[in-house]
């Protein structure tokens, strides 16, 4: 009896270092998605903000003109 204790212990502690590398695998795995969502989302939105910028200055520029016509 004593010997199948010493076999379901080992069992055990295999079987809880298999659950944490999977659960490091998964952090791993859900960090690196995280950062290529956030790489996809910058690249998407990167040229809109640039954009909205050049937008802006343009529209600073025509107010300038326009107050200074009056």
């Amino acid at each position: 009896m004593k010997d199948f204790g010493r076999i379901r212990i080992r069992l055990g502690k295999k079987a809880s270092l298999s659950l944490s590398i999977n659960a490091i695998v998964v952090l791993i795995l859900a960090i690196t998605m995280l950062g290529l969502g956030l790489a996809f989302m910058k690249g998407m939105f990167g040229g809109t903000i640039s954009e909205l910028g050049k937008f802006r200055e343009e529209i600073r520029d025509q107010l300038i003109q326009e107050l200074r016509r009056s």
